[in-house]
């Protein structure tokens, strides 16, 4: 798929994905979603512990195969960040690759592209069983048995098809909305320069802990490398910035809500 088409090329290819079912099949993605936090919190309250665990022993095993310091390195950073991922994921109850936040479509687009992959294989599968169950329930030589049995696999393969259809088709509705968007790219990157200058203080404080620890540091011991009213301050708006952008969505009547409004 190619993406330098002009404005009009872009809004007719968004209409023709919504009139395929994109949006009404975001809302069942999402309602999906909400009912497998739901459930998995319920049964297993302690899911972050146990996942990070079993990411703890399997960076353990991949760590004896490294070769270089800066192998290793990077595989603690990866650990790490995979875990941060995963509690935000926890705490807002939402897929991280689901929901567009500014700043992290370079994230988001590589595993758009990536999922859009898996269901064009699993469309291709599909529809390569149900031939062969269409031609061999029609051959002269299938029995009654047989008959009902091609019919049950033709219908699943159907059903799974129209699935992975419509996952091609809202990857590609939300490709375009977010890889075509030259405002929304122009407004990330101010966004991106104005919270690395608000509060840079703050990030490389956090940035130093980290580098340092080979897990994510506590908030009892990232409290003592703040050591300055300022940077203290510039922790509590930082927080307060990162809770604001968790708990509320971007409003309607600005310009980069305008521009993408997220889906509920």
């Amino acid at each position: 798929m190619t993406y330098n088409n002009t404005s009009e090329e872009i809004k007719r290819k968004l209409k023709r994905y919504e009139r395929l079912g994109a949006r009404r099949f975001q809302q069942i993605v999402f309602g999906v979603e909400r009912m497998k936090y739901s459930l998995l919190l319920r049964c297993f309250p302690k899911i972050t512990v146990y996942y990070e665990n079993l990411l703890n022993k399997n960076t353990a095993k991949k760590l004896k195969k490294c070769h270089s310091d800066a192998e290793k390195n990077a595989l603690l950073e990866n650990a790490r960040y995979q875990k941060l991922l995963f509690r935000r994921e926890i705490h807002s109850r939402k897929n991280r690759n689901y929901h567009y936040q500014f700043g992290y479509s370079k994230e988001l687009i590589p595993y758009l592209e990536w999922n859009k992959r898996i269901h064009q294989k699993g469309l291709k599968q599909n529809v390569v069983v149900m031939i062969i169950c269409l031609l061999l329930g029609l051959a002269p030589i299938a029995t009654g048995v047989v008959v009902p049995l091609f019919l049950g696999i033709f219908i699943a393969e159907g059903i799974s098809a129209f699935i992975n259809f419509e996952c091609i088709n809202l990857q590609e509705y939300n490709l375009t909305r977010i890889k075509q968007n030259k405002k929304l790219k122009e407004i990330e990157e101010k966004i991106e320069t104005r919270d690395l200058k608000k509060y840079c203080p703050a990030t490389k404080i956090i940035a130093s802990s980290l580098a340092k620890q080979e897990d994510i540091p506590s908030i009892h011991s990232l409290k003592d490398k703040f050591t300055t009213r300022e940077e203290l301050e510039n922790l509590r708006n930082l927080l307060l910035y990162l809770n604001q952008v968790d708990n509320k969505e971007i409003s309607s009547s600005t310009q980069e809500g305008k521009l993408y409004r997220k889906e509920r």
